[in-house]
């Protein structure tokens, strides 16, 4: 078996993870990660239900306070820009979410960078293991990369 690390032809991704937060030690720039998350329960209570289906929703949008930590090496001596953004898939395969990407740029002499990437809100249409996928695309990229696969088991607990 061979391990080959996914990214772009000038960008490595190295890995990404989902916490609740993180902190940045300032003495030596390790960043702590705290409470990796697996799993999330929303309580759906009954109005929450009226209105979705008053407003003919498919799903909810639910409130978190969530980050996705990503680590990527540059493999170029160059100076480089890319995106970053990140789909919500169901347990279905569809996506039911994209939020928007975001611009970074990496200067020449910078080799590694972390990304921290923080999520408000987090759409679900119903209980079951959910993907995030983190895609990137060099500057002068037409078409997104699939880099990585953050899975979370999300369930909907009915609260009448």
């Amino acid at each position: 078996m061979e391990y080959r690390e996914i990214g772009t032809k000038n960008l490595r991704h190295i890995w990404s993870v989902l916490c609740s937060n993180s902190v940045l030690n300032a003495d030596n720039n390790n960043l702590n990660l705290n409470n990796l998350v697996e799993r999330l329960t929303f309580p759906i209570k009954a109005e929450m239900k009226k209105s979705k289906e008053a407003s003919k929703a498919t799903g909810y949008m639910m409130s978190v306070e969530l980050e996705v930590v990503s680590r990527f090496k540059k493999e170029t001596d160059e100076a480089m820009a890319f995106e970053i953004k990140f789909d919500f898939v169901n347990s279905q395969g569809a996506i039911i979410a994209s939020l928007p990407p975001n611009k970074f740029g990496i200067q020449k002499e910078i080799k590694s960078m972390r990304i921290r990437s923080k999520i408000n809100a987090i759409p679900v249409d119903q209980s079951g293991e959910f993907t995030i996928v983190v895609l990137i695309k060099e500057a002068g990229q037409s078409q997104f990369t699939e880099v990585d696969r953050i899975p979370l088991d999300i369930v909907l607990k009915d609260e009448n």
